[in-house]
């Protein structure tokens, strides 16, 4: 899965190079003379792959949370939703949608 907003490129999930999901959250800034990749830990429900992600917003634009949402993998069922802080850098699970549909309305993800 990746994401890009705001100078960020967030990648997550799929496989790591021993071939086992992978469920580390990594994020490269961009910025000056290059950039950076730092780790900011795992997802609470482990690693999968075909995972669907967003950005939710406030009201003025201003980016707060990584959404991602389903995938497969062990112990997962496709339809798990984990929202990422951006300003605390916390995971939380958000819950299970049993029929999840991902919309793209402008620059925001919808979870029906």
């Amino acid at each position: 899965m990746t994401c890009i907003f705001s100078r960020r490129f967030f990648a997550a999930g799929g496989f790591n190079d021993e071939g086992e999901y992978e469920s580390g959250l990594y994020v490269f800034t961009s910025g000056g003379g290059g950039g950076q990749w730092t780790s900011e830990g795992d997802m609470p429900l482990g690693g999968r792959e075909d995972l669907a992600c967003g950005v939710a917003k406030e009201e003025d634009g201003v980016p707060t949370t990584l959404v991602i949402a389903g995938g497969k993998g062990p112990g997962v069922s496709g339809h798990e939703v984990e929202l990422y802080d951006l300003n605390s850098g916390q995971w939380k699970v958000a819950g299970n949608r049993s029929c999840m549909t991902n919309m793209l309305l402008g620059d925001r993800l919808r979870l029906v």
